[in-house]
């Protein structure tokens, strides 16, 4: 009975139809790619209204006056399936913010795994991470208060990240590139 039905020539096409897809959809999956992304939390801590007349209020930050105090959490996390090593950063992980931000404090606040060190700067308006190894899954946490936050940019170069990607917190991003591929993959399943 089976090997009739393995005989009739649409079954074959069939089977034959599923097997590439199975092949290609594994090929895909099983690529090796390297993905570093970073997920922002941006929280104002205090500020002052602009209504209300700065010489009769005044905030202060280690004895310096601020005006809007911001804490940004940032998380770096390499979301590929390859290690990325430290002689892959031509350029070391960059997070600068434009005028008039000014940077207060910047420490890492969490890490996976307990091992991973990394090493940070803070200047003025930006925090620079220190090239380190980032197996899969590895990622750290960084904490900053700013004082009046700017807008962000992001800069490094690696070698086999195209960019660096910004990540959507709880929501898992797909590609239009994945979802063409499940909906071909889909068809040929359904021929």
């Amino acid at each position: 009975d089976v090997v009739t039905m393995l005989r009739d020539p649409m079954v074959r096409t069939i089977l034959a139809i599923v097997a590439i897809s199975v092949t290609v959809g594994l090929f895909l999956v099983g690529r090796r790619r390297k993905r570093l992304s970073y997920l922002l939390s941006d929280t104002r801590v205090l500020g002052v209204h602009e209504g209300v007349n700065p010489s009769r209020v005044q905030i202060l930050f280690d004895g310096e006056p601020v005006t809007e105090v911001r804490m940004v959490i940032i998380t770096v996390n390499n979301f590929g399936n390859e290690p990325i090593r430290v002689d892959d950063f031509e350029r070391p992980l960059r997070f600068s913010w434009s005028e008039p931000a000014e940077i207060l404090t910047a420490e890492v606040i969490e890490v996976n795994p307990e091992t991973l060190q990394p090493t940070i700067k803070a200047g003025d308006s930006e925090i620079v991470v220190d090239p380190l190894l980032l197996n899969p899954g590895d990622w750290l946490r960084i904490r900053t208060l700013i004082n009046q936050g700017g807008k962000l940019s992001v800069d490094a170069r690696v070698v086999g990240v195209k960019r660096i990607t910004k990540a959507v917190a709880s929501v898992r991003v797909t590609s239009n590139k994945t979802l063409r591929l499940c909906a071909a993959m889909s068809a040929l399943a359904i021929l």
